[in-house]
């Protein structure tokens, strides 16, 4: 089957990113391939999602009424019937339209950022491709792990494992992205990490710049 060629083949990247596996793609191509290698871990996580809606919404109705006093009775019945399912409705959406977005729209701008300190020596199909390969990775991962995080009780624990596993692969990402952006932009692994570093800094800037602004009292500024 073809969507189990693609999963061994980003299972190769994943373990040798720096391997002759990591090949450039067509913008196309890279989208494509894609939606084939996260194709089936998706599936298997809406599954796992609505096994979760119809079995353990009920248990977790007296944890979100614990949690959230002003949610009782029907109002917290509700919410824990539905949040379940709004969790497959945001796995669905995400893997669709908002992570393709992300990869194409990242790699822009990291594309721009290698340009202007002429350290990618490649097009910008090069640099989409180790975006897709990263995503991929992190797809190939957390449509696993993330269904049985999410299928634990409401609680602090939940919540922990939660934010533990989402630095983890945010990590696993930033790992597998300079690895791959390092071969594919026949760049150094030194300066593949700084042209991702050097946008994330400035947008972060601009983000608490418009965030203090937004905050501040309007006689101050």
């Amino acid at each position: 089957m073809i969507f189990i060629e693609d999963m061994k083949h980003q299972w190769d990247v994943m373990l040798h990113p720096s391997g002759n596996r990591t090949k450039p793609m067509g913008l196309s191509q890279a989208l494509i391939y894609y939606y084939k290698v996260s194709f089936i871990p998706m599936v298997l996580s809406v599954i796992t999602e609505y096994i979760y809606a119809v079995y353990g919404a009920q248990s977790n109705l007296a944890n979100i009424s614990s949690l959230f006093p002003s949610v009782q009775g029907s109002a917290a019945q509700s919410v824990a019937s539905y949040l379940p399912l709004t969790l497959i409705f945001g796995v669905i959406v995400d893997f669709i339209i908002f992570i393709p977005i992300g990869i194409f729209v990242g790699a822009g701008i990291v594309h721009l950022f290698g340009k202007v300190f002429r350290k990618y020596g490649k097009g910008y199909e090069e640099t989409v491709s180790g975006f897709a390969y990263a995503a991929c990775a992190v797809m190939f991962i957390s449509f696993w792990i993330m269904p049985l995080i999410q299928s634990l009780p409401i609680g602090i624990a939940a919540v922990v494992l939660g934010m533990i596993a989402s630095i983890a692969l945010g990590i696993w990402n930033l790992i597998i992205l300079i690895i791959c952006l390092a071969k594919l932009q026949k760049t150094s692994k030194l300066a593949s990490f700084g042209i991702l570093i050097v946008p994330a800094i400035i947008i972060g800037i601009l983000f608490l710049v418009v965030l203090a602004l937004f905050l501040a009292p309007a006689g101050a500024v």
